[in-house]
């Protein structure tokens, strides 16, 4: 087995998913204690995550960081959504709007795990997912504003 398939077999992110598909499947009907237990710690996940993202952050490094920092922003937040209006022209407002939604947040918290076990830089994965979930408070009202403008609504 090539390695490329070897470790796409053994990402701990690609068995999840596939175990929870299988698991769907599987058990159509919904289990109430699997489901309340899931809904808890779901529930707390995000929060957990950011503050273990931000426990990594060290804001003495930053400067040295700002080409970085700035693509990403300037990528998730206004790349991006410019992209997803001309893109998804001719569809229906409602369905731009959603796809905008999608565009205009933040990058995941996970996204930290993943630099790590791929060997990308870590500590800038952690200044952007900080900075971008602090911007995100601002930018993605603006970012709806205009795309409803947009949209002519």
């Amino acid at each position: 087995m090539p390695l490329i398939a070897r470790s796409i077999v053994k990402n701990p992110f690609i068995l999840s998913i596939l175990a929870g598909l299988l698991a769907n499947f599987l058990l159509p009907d919904e289990i109430p204690i699997v489901q309340d237990t899931a809904g808890l710690v779901g529930s707390a996940a995000l929060p957990v995550m950011l503050l273990c993202v931000g426990a990594g952050l060290r804001l003495k490094g930053l400067k040295t960081q700002i080409a970085p920092l700035t693509l990403s922003v300037l990528g998730r937040f206004v790349l991006f959504p410019v992209l997803v209006l001309i893109l998804a022209s001719g569809l229906e407002t409602q369905t731009v709007l959603i796809l905008l939604i999608f565009a205009a947040v933040p990058t995941a918290p996970s996204s930290t795990a993943l630099a790590a076990e791929t060997g990308g830089d870590v500590p800038v994965m952690n200044a952007v997912v900080t900075l971008q979930s602090a911007l995100a408070f601002i930018t993605l009202p603006i970012t709806l504003a205009i795309g409803t403008m947009w949209l002519g609504g």
